[in-house]
């Protein structure tokens, strides 16, 4: 038995990667390691995007899934936009205890893409009517209309409510 040396090319043995499918990659790379370096830097500063109003950080957060997502990162901003406003927020404002504030941050770090997992208190709520406001109305309104009037009404009950860390 004898033992030859293949006669195909390496990149024909190796499977020939294309330029294109090459620049994917490292922009999809370093959109996860600025994502990544965002996390560790807002989670230092105590905030979740650089962004100062809803309007500011829902479009950041959109740029992210499609860095990272590509066609369908608008489809998965979505889907993450949904389940944190239409349903995390809701049964927080409704019910706020362990479980519920453990839903939150789950769906927060994922509508973040948060690297660094988030653990929130229980929160103190000195007006449960601003509190209820805030997460059953502001909250579904803007994710079901994302909107920047909706955005608006979220910053200014947020302001409200009066509950630290919590927007």
């Amino acid at each position: 038995m004898r033992i030859t040396k293949s006669t195909a090319s390496a990149s024909q043995r190796k499977g020939k990667k294309s330029k294109r499918w090459r620049a994917h990659k490292r922009m999809l790379a370093e959109a996860e390691a600025a994502s990544r370096k965002r996390a560790r830097d807002a989670k230092a500063r105590g905030q979740q995007l650089a962004g100062e109003d809803a309007a500011t950080r829902f479009e950041e957060r959109r740029a992210l899934f499609r860095a990272r997502h590509g066609k369908l990162g608008g489809l998965a901003h979505a889907l993450a936009s949904l389940t944190h406003n239409c349903l995390a927020h809701p049964l927080l404002g409704l019910l706020p205890c362990r479980l519920t504030v453990w839903l939150h941050d789950r769906s927060a770090d994922w509508l973040n893409l948060s690297a660094v997992v988030t653990c929130s208190g229980l929160p103190e709520i000195p007006d449960r009517r601003a509190w209820l406001v805030h997460n059953c109305l502001a909250h579904p309104l803007m994710g079901l209309a994302p909107l920047r009037r909706a955005l608006d009404a979220h910053e200014r009950s947020a302001e409200r409510m009066r509950v630290e860390g919590w927007v």
